[in-house]
């Protein structure tokens, strides 16, 4: 497990590979954890006390909505092969939590989604470059989890099948997502355990932001997981951030050196913040192929009303304690 110091000492490792490179071509999940979830915080500090990011709290039944990500990627890949992606004031929101196998990079300061898929990325550049690796949220709900585990398994076979391309793996349309659609699609490249895999035109914009966040605020909406081979989103990002690239090079060639740590907070310095998708996959559609999940309820619970809408749909209640909080038709009691 990689634990970078929030207070940028050098980091510690404890060795989870015993010694060994992990093997070629093996399939790895990248959880983006550094968020805060502004838009939850007034419900949140009315419930808990404290602003504290959705993604560990626990809205429904034991888990967190991180510790859910966490428990459908070991059921994806192998449990050391995740990376989550943490901002450096949340490590002690993570607790016990953390999983034991697996690697936790704290980003020296939270530059966005960009960096944080890059900085991760370097690892997986040095340890594995010909691995696929998933590239997720951590704080969707998505259920039934055992079908979206065997859905994305198709989204990882169509990245084998088209390696220079990134598979966008989402829903079309969701009774718990208030957009119809995400994305334009073109034709369709070919098929994957009968389902079909589209080329992108482009996106809808106005579909992904919805309104989903605060005036003035460019990010978009994230309503689905990336999978594609670790060398094509590297080649990538060289092609549309060269400057930047050559800070995560520098990461990658000093990954298992004395000069790894020095290098990570070298990349971050003075870094402008930019974003996954706004900043880089909504510019790059003839990139991509797009796998429509099937079946699934899956939201980012981005606002109170997400949360009412899945309960709904799951005929079940919150955590204790949470359901007086949840405003539904001006009234704070959740009823079903």
């Amino acid at each position: 497990m990689i634990l970078v110091d929030p207070k940028n000492r050098f980091h510690r490792r404890v060795e989870v590979m015993h010694g060994q490179k992990p093997p070629h071509n093996t399939l790895w999940s990248l959880i983006l954890a550094g968020g805060e979830g502004t838009r939850m915080h007034p419900l949140i500090t009315s419930w808990i006390g404290i602003p504290l990011p959705k993604q560990y709290c626990t809205f429904l039944g034991t888990r967190s909505l991180l510790q859910h990500t966490w428990d459908r990627a070991d059921q994806v890949s192998a449990p050391p092969h995740k990376i989550t992606v943490v901002a450096a004031h949340h490590y002690a929101f993570l607790g016990p939590e953390s999983p034991l196998r697996g690697q936790i990079l704290f980003q020296p300061k939270n530059c966005g989604t960009g960096p944080g898929v890059y900085s991760a990325l370097a690892y997986l550049k040095a340890w594995n470059p010909q691995a696929t690796v998933i590239i997720c949220p951590c704080d969707h709900a998505i259920f039934p989890e055992n079908r979206f585990c065997q859905q994305i398994l198709h989204a990882v076979e169509a990245a084998e099948q088209w390696p220079h391309r990134l598979i966008l793996f989402g829903h079309a349309a969701s009774p718990t997502y208030h957009q119809a659609d995400w994305v334009v699609r073109q034709d369709i490249m070919g098929m994957v355990h009968g389902m079909p895999v589209w080329k992108v035109q482009a996106f809808d914009e106005a579909m992904l932001r919805d309104g989903s966040h605060e005036e003035g605020d460019r990010r978009p909406r994230f309503p689905f997981v990336v999978v594609a081979k670790v060398d094509t989103v590297w080649r990538l990002g060289w092609r549309h951030f060269p400057q930047f690239m050559h800070r995560a090079e520098t990461l990658r060639v000093t990954v298992g050196t004395p000069h790894e740590s020095y290098a990570l907070h070298s990349m971050y310095r003075e870094l402008s913040q930019w974003n996954f998708v706004s900043d880089f996959l909504m510019h790059i559609p003839e990139e991509m192929g797009v796998l429509d999940a099937q079946g699934l309820l899956w939201s980012d619970w981005d606002s109170p009303e997400d949360i009412v809408d899945m309960l709904r749909a799951l005929n079940t209640r919150p955590t204790a304690g949470l359901e007086r909080f949840i405003p539904q038709n001006g009234v704070s009691l959740l009823t079903t």
